[in-house]
């Protein structure tokens, strides 16, 4: 496991670049992969999730100068190509998945369900080809208390959880399939791509899902939307 050492200095080495003459950083058990700082004047102090702990050298200088980027020119600088192929790799969605999941409240296993089998849902969209099998996918589901969301789904982490709301005898299957086809179609579009235009995308997804508007009024009806809780990825 790597320790702190190298990540503080490959970002203070990274940060005198940016005019930071002292810097600090450290891992963080986060949820979602995310960077935190505190900056004033001359110094700032980072927090970095610990999913990335494991990562080369090389990676965590782009990173570092993606976050410095984003600092100092206010703006959304995306991750660099060695960036995203260590983050989209199978290793590292196989060594953070358990991890990540295991930080989601609540969150069970798809063979745990009352009512609705999400599993058959998950092979019923793929045999309607309105869905492509997702490697090294995980679907579970996530506790009522988690109110106004279909899902709370992660591209990153390769995994979709829906509402317990769903598994419920009053709902029918086309409405389990069409809230698990928003989740899947989250996590299939690009890590990484600028959030503009991932979103015009998904958007565009949904529209295109057979009868999409009033499987979305039913949804809304019950109090649900397929916008909300999408995880927050840096």
């Amino acid at each position: 496991m790597t320790d702190n050492k190298m990540l503080t200095r490959v970002f203070t080495e990274k940060g005198l670049d940016y005019g930071f003459t002292h810097v600090t950083a450290g891992y963080s058990q986060e949820t979602d992969l995310k960077v935190a700082w505190r900056r004033m004047n001359g110094s700032i102090d980072f927090w970095v999730s610990d999913y990335i702990e494991d990562a080369p050298e090389d990676v965590l200088k782009s990173l570092a100068t993606t976050i410095y980027s984003r600092i100092t020119d206010d703006s959304q600088v995306p991750y660099s190509d060695k960036a995203l192929e260590y983050l989209k790799s199978d290793d590292f969605v196989k060594r953070n998945q358990p991890i990540y999941l295991g930080r989601l409240d609540g969150m069970t296993r798809a063979e745990d369900f009352r009512y609705k089998n999400v599993l058959e849902s998950y092979e019923r969209l793929i045999g309607q080809k309105l869905v492509e099998r997702v490697p090294n996918l995980s679907i579970g589901w996530l506790p009522l208390v988690r109110e106004g969301t279909v899902g709370h789904s992660s591209a990153l982490m390769r995994s979709v959880c829906l509402s317990r709301r769903l598994d419920a005898p009053i709902i029918e299957s086309e409405l389990l399939d069409f809230g698990l086809y928003t989740q899947v179609t989250f996590v299939s579009l690009e890590y990484g791509a600028d959030p503009l235009i991932r979103n015009r995308q998904f958007m565009r997804k949904i529209d295109a899902y057979p009868d999409s508007d009033r499987l979305m009024e039913q949804m809304d009806c019950l109090g649900m939307s397929v916008l909300k809780n999408l995880s927050p990825e840096c």
